[in-house]
């Protein structure tokens, strides 16, 4: 009779650990896929806005960026005319304002890189009628 309880309670153990086995697994392939699904590869995309004619930076300007005709992110220059965006990879199109100023913008670009610095983006004075 011992051997036979024995046997049925190695049996349930084994049960349970494959279970258990199965239970992990699920979570780790679960835990794997989602990461290889939703992460995205970030790149920044980076410059700076001048005045055309002085080339003194223009802290505080407003940039954009447009995707596909909507706007998914946009901030102010610091006070250097400094821009910074962390974005995934794709095409893009920035728009950049500031009082007294025409607007700039860009034509499309294409961010594949890790780091993309647009460098000096000079922008004029608007015309005073």
């Amino acid at each position: 009779m011992f051997d036979k309880a024995y046997l049925c309670l190695s049996i349930i153990n084994l049960f349970k650990m494959q279970h258990l086995r199965l239970y992990f697994g699920t979570i780790f392939i679960f835990v794997f896929y989602s990461q290889l699904c939703f992460s995205q590869t970030s790149s920044i995309l980076k410059g700076k806005i001048i005045d055309a004619q002085n080339k003194a930076p223009l802290g505080f300007a407003s940039v954009k960026v447009f995707q596909n005709q909507k706007m998914i992110i946009g901030n102010v220059t610091t006070e250097s005319g400094e821009f910074e965006f962390k974005i995934p990879v794709g095409k893009y199109i920035l728009e950049t304002e500031f009082v007294g100023y025409k607007k700039y913008t860009s034509s499309e670009i294409n961010l594949i890189e890790n780091t993309l610095d647009l460098g000096e983006l000079a922008i004029s004075q608007s015309d005073k009628s």
